[in-house]
């Protein structure tokens, strides 16, 4: 049986048809998303499984604002009952198929930057429009996209590609203990004094100075006889 941690009460693949009435937290990864205007669905992944969870915009509209944005790949904490499925609409391949989670509270724990065409710069700050436990993060360049983030969370973006990528907090702690390894140039037998030699310097004949002309016609014919660039 997996530890109970502080971000969830359950896995997303441990909710069962005897576990209905009760009230749950679950957090993992937005598998599937279907919008079905004051009802959203999506399929909360981790580890372990998959769970249904629906947001309702007439019964908990806060927590069907929070996950308006929500798309594949975003990691997300819900809370709420767990309650049967309507009929008729079991999953018989899930091993959660008989219930679902009708989510009051919706938080978003990891955004993807969906919709950025090309990201140069990544840019965290609080707005001061939010609570101070949210921050947005924006791509810009070509496309400008705010993203509202619970915290903490981490984004990390790999530029050479232009996708974001994700990094959890165990392997980003360890990543920080690991010594780093100090490479020099003549460690990879690379030269890199000066492979320039001067060989003269010659300075330009100073400019002549303007001449003054009395009118078109004269001015045609120094550009053609004298300049000859006409």
């Amino acid at each position: 049986m997996p530890a109970r941690q502080s971000y969830r009460t359950h896995t997303c693949g441990e909710l069962r048809a005897e576990h209905v009435g009760e009230r749950v937290t679950l957090a993992g990864w937005v598998h599937r998303r279907r919008d079905h205007g004051h009802l959203t669905f999506f399929d909360l992944r981790d580890r372990y499984g998959i769970t249904q969870v629906v947001t309702n915009a007439d019964d908990a509209p806060a927590a069907h604002a929070a996950g308006a944005d929500a798309r594949n790949e975003w990691v997300i904490q819900v809370e709420g009952t767990v309650r049967p499925r309507p009929k008729g609409t079991t999953n018989a391949s899930l091993p959660t198929g008989e219930i679902e989670l009708a989510v009051d509270r919706l938080t978003v724990l990891i955004a993807g930057l969906a919709g950025v065409a090309f990201l140069a710069m990544v840019v965290l700050g609080l707005r001061n429009d939010q609570d101070l436990d949210t921050i947005f993060i924006s791509g810009v360049a070509l496309a400008i996209s705010a993203i509202p983030t619970g915290l903490p969370a981490v984004v990390t973006t790999d530029l050479r590609l232009n996708e974001p990528r994700y990094a959890t907090l165990p392997n980003i702690m360890k990543a920080k203990k690991k010594p780093l390894d100090t490479v020099s140039p003549d460690d990879l037998g690379v030269d890199v004094g000066p492979h320039l030699t001067t060989l003269k310097v010659v300075e330009p004949e100073p400019r002549k100075a303007g001449v003054k002309v009395a009118d078109v016609r004269e001015l045609v014919d120094k550009l053609k006889n004298e300049a000859k660039v006409i």
